[in-house]
């Protein structure tokens, strides 16, 4: 379904598996996310991950944070914004920004961490 040439189609099975408790869940969104030509799919499975308490796709998305374009790191702050309650996450989010020297991300972290 992820692969399905129906944007709706794609979407709903991407957040779908982002809200699973299944661990082999996360791993086929990153899988899809590492083979996604579409820009908007990769945004759909980053948002999907962001939507995951799998510890797996947290790193994944702080990956994005630490190691990723703008574009893709910003994508990663608002997906994991959705745990905007987490100060320890928020902690880890910073972290991951301030190693990432070609992207500023501060105004983005408090706009969507203090915004929910």
């Amino acid at each position: 379904m992820l692969d399905s040439e129906s944007e709706v189609m794609s979407e709903t099975a991407a957040l779908a598996l982002g809200q699973s408790r299944d661990p082999t869940a996360i791993s086929a969104l990153v899988g899809w996310v590492e083979a996604a030509v579409l820009e908007r799919d990769i945004q759909t499975g980053v948002r999907a991950l962001g939507l995951s308490r799998h510890e797996s796709a947290r790193n994944y998305l702080l990956g994005l944070v630490r190691e990723g374009s703008p574009a893709r790191a910003r994508a990663a702050v608002e997906a994991l914004a959705v745990h905007h309650y987490d100060e320890q996450l928020l902690a880890r989010v910073r972290e991951a920004a301030a190693k990432n020297p070609g992207v500023k991300l501060d105004a983005v972290i408090d706009r969507v961490f203090r915004a929910r």
